[in-house]
């Protein structure tokens, strides 16, 4: 929301004081071939996935504002070794012109296949201490999250998980809480059990009476212990070893240490707790699926949609396994307006399945050694 920003400004020459920043539309951007780039914002992995396009973005962009047959030239009618970006302007021998007043002639320009990058030596804004633009509205409560959403008559939808990864709904059993007053459904949808309410309250409660037999699947004999098992073996193997970076011999220099130390360091499981949990809001009417959810990756959502929440892979909210167990309910319940919803206690304890941390079990074994 900020440092993004920033690389498109710094290629472009604008004055950061004066930039507004807006969430662009994962919409409009299938439609365009994906034009804004990978739209996933996971894994601390947006500058170093993006800063290239961004950069290319905003050096077009500057590069179309500053061409000789740019709209600067067609209005101030100037010769073109003369126009230059400058604090949102193009820069004149009489006056300036802001960037505005040429962008849509500009627009009409073809795109240069070919643009240079500032040379880091140049950069005024990328580097620089800057504060995030999100943060006013952060503070200030004006942030809207995904079980934000309000909709004329919404129904809602509370979710109970397998407590085993990979489990399923054995067998079910909703007579206490069919006919209670608010219940309008309940769901088996194979992987999980929904109670579909007219409030979320009510479905919440009325989830605890539902009773449900899992089949826990293979996954039913695995402990903290079998997993630390699990590591050592990899940590103690000889064959098939993924190698990232190798420099020297480590078997070498470590039998002939004189001293040797020896270390172990492992994490546990954890749970990728995000500032709110987990919430979709679906309306599927007339063939058509909106989509209102608490995301990292709105492409893997709308493939999530598009499917009709079919199965999909990925973390947490970087892919919207989260988002399928919402949709599927309002697509068995054609029309309504659900907004499926985990609270903190069942999301805190099925993070891991979605979770970036569903990999943070790591264990790691320092052997530092040198010679006396």
């Amino acid at each position: 929301m900020t440092s993004a920003p920033m690389l498109v400004a710094e290629e472009l020459g604008c004055d950061w004081r004066r930039v507004k920043v807006e969430y662009a539309s994962a919409n409009a951007n299938v439609r365009r071939k994906r034009a804004w780039g990978d739209m996933a914002a996971v894994g601390s992995r947006t500058i170093r996935n993006s800063q290239e396009y961004l950069r290319k973005a905003g050096a077009t962009a500057r590069e179309m504002l500053d061409r000789r047959r740019g709209a600067a030239v067609e209005r101030a009618r100037v010769r073109v070794h003369r126009v230059r970006t400058a604090s949102s302007r193009t820069a004149r021998a009489r006056a300036a012109m802001s960037f505005g007043k040429v962008a849509e002639a500009a627009a009409k320009l073809e795109a240069p296949k070919d643009v240079k990058l500032k040379d880091p030596k140049d950069w005024k804004l990328i580097g620089k201490p800057v504060k995030r633009v999100d943060i006013p509205d952060t503070v200030m409560g004006r942030q809207r999250y995904g079980i934000d959403t309000q909709l004329p008559g919404m129904l809602y939808a509370a979710i109970a998980q397998c407590p085993v990864f990979g489990g399923k709904v054995k067998a079910m059993d909703a007579s206490k809480v069919e006919g209670r007053r608010g219940i309008v459904k309940v769901l088996n949808i194979e992987t999980f059990v929904a109670v579909v309410a007219d409030n979320w309250w009510r479905a919440k409660e009325a989830l605890r009476d539902v009773h449900i037999d899992w089949d826990v699947g293979a996954n039913g004999g695995v402990s903290s212990a079998s997993l630390m098992e699990f590591y050592r073996a990899g940590l103690d193997a000889k064959e098939d070893i993924a190698v990232a970076r190798k420099d020297g011999d480590f078997d070498q220099a470590f039998a002939g240490a004189a001293k040797k130390l020896e270390a172990e360091y492992c994490t546990p499981y954890l749970a990728h707790a995000c500032m709110e949990p987990m919430g979709c809001t679906a309306v599927l009417k007339d063939g058509k699926l909106d989509v209102w959810t608490s995301t990292q990756n709105a492409e893997a959502s709308l493939a999530t949609a598009r499917v009709g929440g079919g199965r999909a892979a990925g973390e947490r909210r970087g892919a919207p396994r989260a988002a399928r167990r919402r949709f599927r309910p309002a697509r068995r319940r054609a029309g309504l307006r659900a907004p499926g919803r985990a609270h903190r206690q069942g999301d805190g304890r099925h993070a891991g399945e979605d979770a970036l941390d569903a990999r943070g079990g790591h264990a790691a074994r320092l052997l530092p050694s040198r010679r006396a």
